[in-house]
This record gives C-alpha cells, structure tokens and sequence, in this order.
C-alpha cells in the first residue's frame, strides 16, 4: 500500500464548522472554541488573515471588503490579482480561471461548495452576489479532488446578522459603449427566522474588431499562399440573478436553510469579416456575416439541514436541484469574391440539462484531541441536446460542403458523480496539528445519438494529508506542508464521438471529435509553505509545489477521411505524464506594520514562477498547455488624512510564453499588462462613491500558433485589441 494512502487510514482532516453556510463550507469558529488553550474567544467575526492562519489546509480567503475593492464587474477580474491565479482571453473581459496556469479543466471552480451547473458562466455572476472567496492550494476530502491545480470556492451571501438594506448602481463605459448594473438586497432577522433577498440587473454592450494572418509553406520554407482576415463584431445582452436566502431556527438544537438561485440571461450579436486570399478559390467564401439570439435560463436550489446533538456531534443533511435551459439561433451568409451569395447556414440549438445534489456530513469529538467527520455526495445530472443545422448551396457550380446533420441531431448525455469521505483533525500538541482524509469518487457518463453511443466509468481514491508547525517561541510563524492526490475526469463532450464540423475545414479550423477511451488524468501533490503573521493582518508567504501527472490529455491532429472527403480532425487523447513545479511569494500588510511611519498606505504583492514538463513532446517549452513561466501584481492603497478618500491601484503582468504542444505543433501567446486604479469618497458609513478605471494600459492581446506536417507548415497570427473599462458605484446601507 502507497505510503499516502496509509497515512490516511490513521488521520484525517479538521473540523470545518457546519453553520457558516448551507452546503457545510469550512469556517474556523467552532475550530477556535476547540482551541480554549490557545485563542481567547470574544464573539467577533475572525478575520480573513487569522481564518487563514488558523486553517489547517492551505486556504487564502478573500473577503467582501477586498472583493469589492476595485468596484470589478467580473468575479474573474477579482481573481485575477490572487496569488498565482492568470486568466484567458482578452484582458478585461473576464476569461478561463487558472491557478498556478494550468487550464482545460485543471482547476476547479465551486460555488457555496459544489460544482457550477453546465452552460454557467463564472463570469455572469456579479460580485456583489459574493460573501467571500476560498482558494485551496491542495485538495481537501470534503470537496471534491478534480483539482490538480487547486480549488477557487465562491461562497454567495450568508445569514443576515440584522436588518440591512443595500443598493449598488453602477455606470461603466467599455470604448464608449455603455455598461450598467443595478444591485438590491433586503436582510431581516427574527427571533427564529432571518433571510436575504438579493437580486442583480446588469446590461452589456460590447464590440470587438480581430485581425489574422494564416501563412502556409511548402516543406522547404517557400510561401505558398497568405490569407488576411478583418472581422468585427458586437454584442448586446443582459443578464437578471436573484439570490434570495431563507434560514429558520427549528429548535435549540436544529435549523434549516433555503438558498434559491435564479439567473435569465438574453443577448444578441453579430459579425462579420472579409478575407483577402492570395490565392483564390471560388468553392470557399471571401467574406462573410452572422447574426445570432442566444438565451440561458437556469433555476437551482439547495436545502441544508443541520443538527447538533450531545457530546459535541453534529449532523449536517443537504439536497438541491438544478434546471437550466440554454437556446441559441443564427444564421450564416457567405459571399464570394465577386459579392455573389455562396451559401446560407442555419444553425439552431436548445440544449436542456436537469440536475440533483445530495450529501451530507457527519462529526464527533473523539477525545480532546481529535475531531472526526464521514460524509457522502451525490450528483446526477440529465442533458438533452437538439441541434437542426441547415445549409442552403446558392452557387450551382460548386459542389456543397459537408453537412454536419449527417452526423444526428438528438443528443442525449447523463452523468453521475458520487463519493464517500472520511476525515479527521488531530491537535498532536500547541506546536502540531495534522489534517487528513480519504475520499473516494466515481463518475459515469452516458451518451447517445443518432451514430454512436457511449458509456463510461472512472474512480479516483483521493488521499490528503496537511499538516502545521507553529514554531515554538513564535506566535506568528508557522510551516505548512501537504501531501494529496488529485485528478481530472474526462469532459463529457470530449467523450462523445460524435464529430462537429467545422465550417471552413483547415488546419487552423479543424473538426472536433470525442474519444471514448479517455482515463482521467491523475496527479500526486506535495506542498510546503512558510508564513510569518504580522501585528495586524499582514503576512510574508512563501509556497513551493510539485506536481506528477499521469495520463495528460492532449488534443492531437491530423487528416482523416470523413465521408469521402479529406478533412482536418482533432480529437483528444491521453499522451502520458508531466511534471509542474512552482514557487509562490506573497506579501500584504499595511506600512505601520513593518516600519515606524504614519502614512496610511497599504501594500499587496505577490509573484509566482512555474516550471512543467511533458514526456513524449520534444522540447525546449514542452510545458503544460497555457501555462505561463510567471506572473506578478503589485497592488496599493493609500487613505487620504485629509478627507474621506482612499486611493489605490494594481499593476498585473504575466510575461508572454511558448508551448510547444505536440512534435509538430506550438502556441506562442503575448505579454499581458494590466493596471486598474480606483478612488474611492466615503461620504458617511452609510454611502460612498467609488471610479474606477480598468485595464488602462490597453495593450493588444497578440497570439501565434504553427504547424509542421508533410506537405509544408501553417503560421497563424492573430490580433485583438482591448478596451479600458470605465465604472462609477454608488453604493448605499440604509
């Protein structure tokens, strides 16, 4: 038996106190009351830096006071200056969240403790819907292990502590183009009854105006021929959630919470573009223009009971439910060089997926030194996908492109997820505490349309292991260290044979297909941190890791013969093992805390470096996919002695990279700056105004790719300007 695992059977996580929200999310208060020796106990909320300290698992938490900071209208931008998270896309618009850089999946995104619902977007959710945000360095038993990279836990708005009403009204502007949200929230408490009703409006207007240059050669480096493409494009859309949250105090010993979640979304856009082909060809288009209605409606809703019974033991019971529905429509004119129509597309999609939750959480004292907790989660989820793609061929000369109906238009998808969790906090003495656990998690995956069907199964024993050191003589420093597995499943659509056609077939555009014979990818972690807690809440952290990945998922491609068509095909695959190292730095404190100085200046920086390796691809750069060398932000604050303002900024870099994906194909991806500032007038403690002013250096996002193959090698190069981001808040209590 591997020593990890060993090592579970004999400890086990620690006690995260049940109350503090309904799916049982870790706080550490009911842990301080097991502390009585060490921590006095007063009645006030523990703060962000000493729940941190006091955490057994690595966790940095972010609070509303910090989530709020920069008055972001997107919960990734809010992210994005954690330490050691990046995020894709353009800048300013949000993107795929990656800790550590490792994307597709890697990193695991939660909220109030379970996995997003399919089809949402982290980036639809205001952050005024946010109560706090948990990061775990490692994987933890009582969440889900599908997190190589770590887990990012969005827990919404809690219990009302008294009757409160909030508004927020801002007014942004993206290059002109207006932006608005209205926020609204009205908490209330009774003697056996609180609640909170929440609701978000937010309107968007956006454009975008993308260039791209694909070259192709012959084997010994002549060009062949160069296609230049100018699109652009805009959106318009709103999105409406209403977070309302209902918590009755059943008994002296017992309660149950409520916390619906309401989202309707609806936006419309359209593009066009022309390409400028050096050599032309009259069966493919020189331009073309778009127009699509895209539409998600989604309800959820969790219910969580809670127990206390004698001896310190605690029974924790939750179940929910999900339905989301997701529509799209659009149609596709293509012309050719002479203007003349070439063909019609219409595409239209109603994607329906309904889903269930359960689980639960079981723990009782064993003596005075540990504290144990069993649990189980369960989720099923049910996905109906109809999709009617129609092509009209208006040119008679020219023979039709492939028609992806061919390929069935009815998919039906189910997934099943369920685990059992064991784990155990054990205070070995004021110097030492250990925290860990073993969970295990299965899923299975069922998919059927009109060609293929597919079933598959996975299970992962996840073993964890944390542990603490305080150093003796010293309150504020402490070492951190952990042991864990971890792992990534298969997505469903990367299972699902089923081909999608791409419309214009090429090396660049290929067809996407599944690959039923994918293993999850698996990875043993080992963590080690030191941090040093400053008088206030300040702290200096430094983190080392490393990873060892088995089964990596890569996307391979080549030519294959659809029909008795030639066409570009990329389908997943697993190509073998990797490896990821990194060093993470972290400093936050206010200037008092370090030197002896009266400036009202508070400084937050953090700076991480990663190095990852793949067997099988030949390097230099045979990284992990998207994974950059390195990121940085330094941040500052400075309250104004002289009148109610608050000053800050934040400068967010991550140095351009290049991944050599395969033996024939790399990615090279452009440099990224991006500095934010704000200003903020606290007109009383019942309203203030904040501007704030985003991704102000404005700089393009630039990407490059190539492929090497035996008839010659393709460059791609493409452009993609973005936008400062202007908002004005009033935010009111009354």
């Amino acid at each position: 038996m591997p020593l990890p695992l060993a090592l579970s059977g004999l400890m086990a996580l620690p006690a995260w106190a049940e109350e503090a929200t309904p799916v049982d999310v870790p706080t550490v208060e009911d842990k301080a009351v097991q502390r009585t020796e060490q921590i006095s106990i007063t009645g006030r909320q523990l703060s962000d830096t000493l729940q941190r300290q006091q955490s057994s698992a690595s966790r940095i938490i972010i609070g509303k006071e910090e989530i709020n900071r920069y008055g972001d209208t997107s919960v990734a931008d809010v992210l994005k200056r954690l330490p050691g998270v990046t995020l894709g896309g353009k800048a300013g618009r949000g993107g795929e969240i990656k800790m550590r850089g490792m994307g597709n999946g890697m990193t695991q995104i939660l909220v109030n403790g379970e996995p997003m619902a399919r089809g949402f977007s982290i980036d639809s959710l205001s952050p005024d819907q946010i109560e706090r945000i948990e990061v775990l360095r490692s994987p933890v038993a009582e969440f889900s292990a599908q997190a190589i990279a770590g887990t990012i836990n969005i827990v919404l708005n809690e219990d009302a502590k008294k009757r409160q009403n909030e508004a927020r009204f801002v007014l942004g502007s993206e290059d002109g183009r207006l932006q608005s949200s209205l926020s609204l929230s009205h908490s209330d408490k009774q003697e056996n009854f609180n609640y909170t009703l929440a609701g978000n409006l937010s309107r968007s207007n956006r454009a975008d105006d993308d260039r791209e240059w694909v070259q192709r050669f012959d084997p010994v480096g002549n060009l062949i021929s160069q296609d230049r493409t100018q699109g652009s494009g805009n959106s318009q859309g709103y999105n409406l959630h209403l977070t309302p949250r209902f918590t009755w105090k059943l008994d002296e010993k017992s309660s149950l919470t409520l916390q619906p979640f309401l989202m309707h979304s609806r936006s419309q856009s359209s593009s066009s573009a022309n390409i400028d082909r050096s050599q032309p060809d009259s069966s493919k288009y020189s331009s073309y223009v778009s127009d699509a209605d895209n539409g998600f409606d989604m309800i959820r809703t969790n219910v969580n009971w809670q127990r206390r019974m004698e001896e310190g033991r605690k029974l924790n019971v939750r179940a929910g439910f999900n339905v989301n529905q997701r529509t799209s429509d659009s149609v596709r004119q293509e012309f050719k060089t002479d203007g003349s129509p070439l063909q019609i597309r219409w595409d239209n999609s109603k994607t329906r997926d309904n889903g269930f939750t359960s689980g639960g959480k079981w723990s009782t004292p064993f003596g005075d030194e540990h504290a144990l907790a069993i649990g189980w989660d369960l989720e099923t989820s049910q996905r109906r996908e109809n999709r009617q793609i129609d092509n009209v061929w208006l040119d008679p000369t020219q023979p039709p492109v492939l028609d992806t109906t061919d390929y069935g238009d009815l998919v039906e998808a189910g997934t099943q997820r369920y685990a059992v969790f064991a784990q155990d906090e054990w205070e070995i003495s004021p110097q030492w505490s250990a925290y860990a656990g073993l969970r295990w998690e299965g899923i299975t995956t069922k998919s059927e349309d009109q060609l293929t069907h597919v079933s598959h199964r996975s299970g992962v024993w996840s073993p964890t292991l944390h542990g603490v050191w305080r150093i003796p003589d010293s309150k504020n420093d402490q070492i951190r260290a952990s042991l864990t597995r971890s792992y990534r499943a298969p997505r469903t659509g990367d299972l699902i044979a089923r081909p999608y056609g791409s419309l214009d077939n090429s090396e660049i555009q290929p067809d996407r297909v599944g690959n039923p014979d994918l293993k999850p990818e698996l990875a043993w972690g080992l963590e080690l941190a030191y941090e040093h807690y400053l008088s206030q809440t300040g702290l200096l952290s430094a983190n080392i890791f490393t990873r060892q990945i088995t089964d990596l998922v890569r996307r391979d491609m080549r030519q294959e013969m659809v029909g008795n068509e030639l066409r570009w095909v990329s389908r997943p695959k697993n190509i073998g093992n990797a490896t990821a190292q990194g060093v993470e730095l972290e400093a936050k404190f206010r200037l008092a805390e370090l030197m002896e100085t009266k400036v009202p200046m508070d400084i937050r920086a953090n700076y991480s470096r990663y190095w990852s390796s793949v067997e099988g691809v030949p390097g230099p750069n045979n990284r992990l996919e998207s994974q950059a060398k390195e990121s940085v932000n330094l941040g500052m604050d400075y309250r104004l002695s002289s009148a109610p303002l608050t000053l800050g900024g934040n400068l967010h870099w991550v140095p351009g990279y290049r991944t050599q994906i395969s033996d024939n194909q790399y990615s090279k991806t452009a440099s990224r700056r991006v500095y934010d500032m704000y200003a903020l007038w606290r007109f009383n403690s019942s309203a203030q105004l904040r501007i704030a002013a985003a991704n102000l250096g404005q700089f393009n996002d630039v990407s490059e790719s190539g492929q090497v193959y035996t008839a010659g090698s393709t460059l791609s190069r493409g452009i993609s300007p973005s936008y400062i981001n202007w908002n004005a808040s009033l935010e009111l209590k009354f």
